[in-house]
């Protein structure tokens, strides 16, 4: 017998339609846009139109919240610096838009980066700390632009143009995904069907290092592992990678599956694929090329997948659900749901 269906195992349905944090009414998609995990592994960010909750990962416990200055009716991204003593989140307090970070330590904000453009009122659903920490690149839907800001400089120094974006603002809320590569040497981003992959040299030409065309109706999620592997989910469900070093893509087989892939995540040792297909997670087995776990279903589309340690999950649900995994019993341990109060 599996032993997420023991008496005292709890399963995302268990908590559907309790109302464990805030206002909700039947109905309402949700107002959770993002959660991101410090890098000392000790606190779980979660942004909401208007404010940033922190927990702790093990308990979904709230510790404390911060207001955000603004309102964005589509999304805050948010993204800690590699040290942990900031967090980046996307502001929208018309007519600017741009980016805030805080100083975690004294819980106030640090820098503002006001976006530039003949309408900087709009909205980013992605962004991303340069490893070394220096620089921030989002991607945005309104403007159809991927940005880099040198942080100290306060500076904008890329700027490249979305071709194929339109389309996906059909799916507010998703990981539309920017990305660095481990040593910082690539920008990922996502331009409809194609993965477009930049050198960051930042010169006054900075060069493509390569754009791949998909078979995918739209890419929605990247992930880049440590060893040089860039994943891809998006509509049909394929899982696309792309080896840096060979610089070649390949399609995993076994994972072709026509519905939707909202996020893909690595697990710490990178021996697994954490892939979001609709209101299933789908744990893929690199090495082997094929599916060794599902977890039982959520409530609605999983959007965010964090692997913990001792084989522990977070995963995010369209509707503002947060659930704690243990993928040995494969039962939640912990759920919050973040709501807008």
């Amino acid at each position: 017998t599996n032993s997420a269906q023991a008496d005292n195992c709890k399963i995302p349905s268990d908590f559907t339609g309790k109302e464990i944090y805030g206002n909700w009414s039947p109905g309402l998609t949700g107002t959770l846009n993002a959660i991101a995990l410090s890098p000392d592994g000790t606190t779980l960010a979660a942004s909401t139109n208007t404010m940033i909750y922190l927990y702790d990962p093990e308990t979904l416990t709230e510790l404390t919240k911060l207001e955000q200055p603004g309102f964005a009716s589509g999304g805050y991204p948010l993204a800690w610096s590699p040290d942990g003593t900031k967090l980046a989140t996307f502001m929208f307090l018309y007519p600017d838009s741009g980016i805030r970070i805080w100083d975690m330590e004294h819980e106030q904000i640090f820098k503002t980066l006001i976006l530039p453009g003949d309408d900087p009122g709009s909205i980013s659903y992605s962004l991303a700390w340069s490893p070394d920490g220096t620089k921030i690149a989002v991607a945005g839907l309104d403007t159809l632009e991927t940005r880099v800001w040198d942080v100290e400089k306060e500076k904008l120094i890329y700027q490249a143009t979305l071709y194929a974006m339109p389309a996906l603002k059909d799916f507010y809320g998703t990981s539309i995904t920017i990305t660095w590569s481990p040593d910082g040497q690539y920008l990922a981003f996502l331009d409809g069907t194609v993965i477009r992959i930049v050198e960051t040299t930042w010169t006054t030409r900075t060069q493509m290092a390569k754009s791949f065309t998909t078979d995918m109706r739209y890419i929605l999620g990247l992930a880049w592992s440590k060893s040089d592997y860039l994943a891809a989910v998006g509509i049909s469900y394929s899982v696309l990678i792309w080896d840096t070093n060979t610089r070649k893509l390949f399609e995993m087989p076994g994972s072709d599956q026509k519905v939707h892939g909202y996020a893909v995540s690595w697990s710490p040792d990178e021996t697994l694929l954490a892939v979001g297909r609709g209101t299933i997670v789908d744990i893929i087995d690199f090495a082997e090329q094929k599916i060794v776990q599902q977890l039982p279903e959520h409530n609605a589309p999983v959007y965010d997948m964090i692997w913990l340690p001792d084989n522990q999950m977070l995963t995010r649900t369209r509707v503002g659900w947060i659930f704690r995994w243990n993928l040995t019993t494969e039962c939640v341990e912990a759920a919050v749901r973040v709501i807008q109060e």
